[in-house]
């Protein structure tokens, strides 16, 4: 393409919160997804890193950024870097002890007494910054799309679109709830306006993608029937060039190794797990001789470490996204773990590159968009309050395993459509439906 064509083209433009060598789910999500469009000239704008902890995904990042058309790094105001944006950043480190001492009243007056970071989440701080960057160049673009976990980048979605009109389409994806997150509990004066910051969002963006359609029902839940058309489900997706090349010699393996990855916290807790073990174990005690449980990055109570399943748990340190693929492709059997709840809505990052991982899956869940997509695929469920059908589980994928070392596991359909380049494609379909 010259350059006189490319300069009279329009261009795509995902701005978000959450790309490499930022660390989290929405982030590996992101760069997957983008780095994988065909020829869709798509710039990405998100800011630098203020805190050392938002650079921790150096090597995703390498691998992205190769791919992708445009990377900018949006410069924010120095005094940014003292706002607290997690709890890490009022956490210091014992290592002696290895444990977390958290000062209550600094969280607690960083968190309630500065109520800007609620409306909707502490990164609004970055909005003028990441606006600025796109004001001036806003109209090379004919699609503007939001990424979020942190809900605050759609405000800098909505006023674009306030600026630029019908001249450019607008496209806000929500990784999680905003104004009634079941994890993030909002009430009073905080809860109404971001509600109202919601409705505003909802009303003037173009298409609101979800990545289930649980999700989408439940954020749209008591809206009219015009802001319910307007939502897509974007499911999560995994890039098989990511994960590493593994030769594995079965026949010489005398455990069957589960490996959860992840971390654990508030009611997503490890005992959900080891009581089932104990429960499987206590129906058949010679696979004591057999199981192996690795919690990778999840932090598990010295308590449940020394009991008798001591010889069969096995807790590491949290790893980098690409080692977790790695760790992944090497399991035998993976596990996951979802709060207890009613109907589950959400649906974890890990869970595509689980299916990516093609190995058997456990999946500890209530029915909904986790339950739905593995059992397509063709592993196991158990709900979380149920330790005998979790134990069940545990031993059904065990089982397959032990009969078919070696072989590749699930649903080669399900499999293929996750895939980033696949999901890429949907992507690119739904943004020509606004034309």
């Amino acid at each position: 393409m010259n350059g006189s064509t490319q300069s009279m083209s329009k261009k795509n433009l995902l701005l978000t919160y959450c790309f490499p060598p930022f660390p989290g789910p929405e982030s590996y999500l992101a760069a997957k997804l983008f780095s994988n469009m065909p020829d869709s000239d798509f710039d990405v704008i998100t800011i630098e890193p203020v805190k050392p902890w938002m650079a921790e995904e150096k090597g995703l990042y390498d691998i992205a950024v190769a791919k992708i058309h445009k990377l900018v790094q949006t410069k924010t105001p120095s005094w940014t870097r003292f706002i607290p944006l997690a709890k890490r950043d009022v956490v210091k480190t014992n290592s002696r002890q290895e444990i977390q001492i958290i000062s209550n009243l600094f969280w607690k007056l960083s968190r309630m007494g500065a109520i800007v970071l609620k409306l909707p989440d502490p990164f609004r701080v970055f909005n003028r910054s990441l606006y600025r960057q796109n004001s001036l160049r806003s109209r090379e673009y004919e699609n503007i799309i939001t990424w979020s976990q942190y809900n605050s980048v759609a405000l800098v979605g909505l006023r674009l679109k306030r600026k630029l009109g019908k001249e450019a389409k607008w496209l806000a994806y929500f990784g999680d709830p905003w104004h009634k997150n079941p994890y993030i509990p909002l009430t009073g004066i905080t809860k109404y306006i971001n509600l109202k910051m919601q409705d505003k969002v909802f009303k003037e963006a173009n298409m609101l993608l979800f990545p289930t359609q649980e999700m989408a029902e439940f954020m749209t839940h008591g809206y009219v029937a015009d802001i319910k058309n307007k939502c897509r489900v974007l499911p999560h997706s995994f890039d098989p060039s990511l994960f590493p090349e593994l030769q594995k010699n079965y026949d010489s393996k005398k455990h069957v190794t589960f490996k959860y990855i992840g971390q654990f916290y508030g009611p997503r807790k490890p005992e959900l797990i080891t009581e089932a073990i104990s429960t499987l174990l206590n129906r058949r005690p010679e696979l004591e001789d057999v199981l192996r449980f690795e919690f990778i990055g999840g932090a598990v109570p010295y308590s449940l470490m020394e009991t008798q399943l001591r010889d069969i748990l096995v807790q590491r340190p949290q790893v980098s996204y690409l080692q977790s693929l790695e760790e992944m492709a090497n399991a035998d059997c993976l596990i996951s773990l979802d709060a207890p709840t009613k109907k589950n809505i959400f649906m974890s990052g890990k869970i595509a590159d689980y299916i990516g991982a093609r190995r058997p899956i456990v999946a500890i869940t209530n029915k909904g968009a986790t339950s739905k997509l593995i059992t397509e695929f063709g592993g196991w469920i158990a709900d979380p309050n149920d330790p005998e059908e979790i134990a069940r589980a545990i031993e059904d994928a065990m089982t397959w395993f032990l009969a078919n070392k070696g072989e590749q596991f699930g649903n080669v359909k399900i499999w293929e459509s996750l895939q980033s380049k696949k999901v890429a494609l949907h992507l690119l379909e739904l943004m020509k439906e606004l034309k």
